[in-house]
């Protein structure tokens, strides 16, 4: 597992910086934030709000332009504990929109 402080932060808002231009959406949890700033936003408040860590739990491609990643979440958030599915849509292989949901 790997704790979600400020490297994991750093990290994410890297990953974020090479998604495409056109990334504009991000499902989670129902719901939607538009534009890569709010969806850095939103990551680096997450990140921060709780303590966690994280393990991935399974990972595959379901077709060329989508892949699903799988991560068991505990920490001193409310429940102590989720699985959440990140739900990938890809084009040039870049992300283009993203799904995280139980």
């Amino acid at each position: 597992m790997r704790d979600a402080g400020p490297l994991r932060r750093a990290r994410t808002r890297r990953e974020l910086s090479r998604c495409r231009p056109g990334f504009r959406r991000a499902s989670i949890n129902g719901t939607t934030y538009e534009g890569k700033p709010a969806i850095a936003d939103w990551f680096g408040k997450a990140a921060s709000e709780y303590t966690y860590t994280t393990q991935l739990t399974a990972a595959h491609r379901t077709d060329a332009t989508h892949c699903t990643a799988d991560h068991h979440l505990e920490g001193d958030f409310p429940g102590g504990q989720v699985d959440l599915r990140f739900r990938f849509t890809l084009r040039d292989g870049l992300i283009e929109r993203l799904v995280i949901a139980p």
